[in-house]
């Protein structure tokens, strides 16, 4: 059987295709069925305001990233555990685990402190008063995030 230029186009195609349907495919599954937790790094466009807002030198700028994965490490670990005691606690109420839910609740805010004083430890004075206006529209956001939405107007 001879071949035609015209058979060897279409087998051409047919095989791009076939690669392509299957480049999408792996990728697809790739995507549903990574389990790795995300990264620490917040959003590039996150890292560069922060930079530019807190004026951060390269060496001020690793030490912040950093300080925001260590915070963030411990911040989760709390959050896991207090999940797990908040489970325990509804499945059967006491005092105790109110309290120690409490506790929980202060461990989060005296971290959370901490994390603004180690920050400004690594800045020099001139950058106090740009983490003055950083602290305050972070916590901004952060306290934003733990409000109870309005409902709705209809």
């Amino acid at each position: 059987m001879k071949y035609t230029s015209n058979m060897r186009k279409e087998t051409f195609y047919i095989i791009v295709i076939v690669l392509l349907i299957a480049l999408n495919l792996l990728q697809l599954g790739n995507h549903f069925f990574d389990n790795r937790p995300p990264e620490d790094k917040p959003p590039i466009h996150l890292r560069q305001r922060v930079v530019n807002q807190l004026n951060l030198n390269k060496e001020q700028e690793q030490q912040f990233f950093d300080l925001v994965k260590n915070h963030s490490t411990e911040m989760r670990s709390l959050l896991k555990n207090q999940h797990k005691l908040s489970k325990a606690y509804f499945q059967q109420p006491t005092d105790t685990l109110l309290q120690r839910l409490s506790r929980f609740e202060s461990k989060k805010i005296q971290i959370t402190e901490q994390h603004f004083s180690d920050i400004k430890s690594i800045l020099n004075e001139e950058q106090y008063a740009d983490f003055e206006k950083f602290k305050t529209k972070a916590l901004n956001n952060l306290l934003r995030l733990q409000s109870p939405r309005r409902p709705r107007k209809r």
